[in-house]
């Protein structure tokens, strides 16, 4: 069950969204905060309800018909002024609350390691 609500998301929000497209990102979100709630169970409901609002608003950047791109050829994320230092995004702001740093390391690539199998010494003189 989602901690906080799509009219929540949009006071901190300024977007054009109807709060019944916000609300699919509610939900979104919530599921990702769940994650944090389950690694980091001392947490209190006031941070993850926070977590959860800026996260939802972070995701709905990538539907809102007002965030700029940085090339015409790919979306860049909304760094708009949320806590007023001129620099942080909503992401930053549910990264930096995240004790567990899930949404840091989300849509990261999984890092891989493959070791070739090393000849035998018995092979050279």
């Amino acid at each position: 069950m989602a901690r906080t609500s799509a009219s929540d998301v949009a006071d901190i929000f300024d977007t054009s969204i109807d709060t019944t497209v916000l609300s699919a990102y509610v939900e979104a979100a919530s599921e990702v905060v769940d994650d944090i709630a389950d690694q980091a169970p001392s947490t209190d409901a006031s941070r993850l309800e926070k977590i959860e609002k800026f996260y939802a608003a972070h995701l709905a950047t990538a539907q809102d018909p007002r965030v700029s791109s940085r090339s015409g050829a790919a979306r860049s994320e909304s760094y708009r002024d949320v806590d007023g230092d001129g620099n942080a995004s909503y992401k930053q702001v549910a990264i930096t609350l995240d004790p567990t740093n899930t949404i840091a390391g989300a849509g990261l690539p999984n890092a891989g390691l493959s070791v070739p199998d090393a000849k035998s010494t018995d092979d050279y003189p």
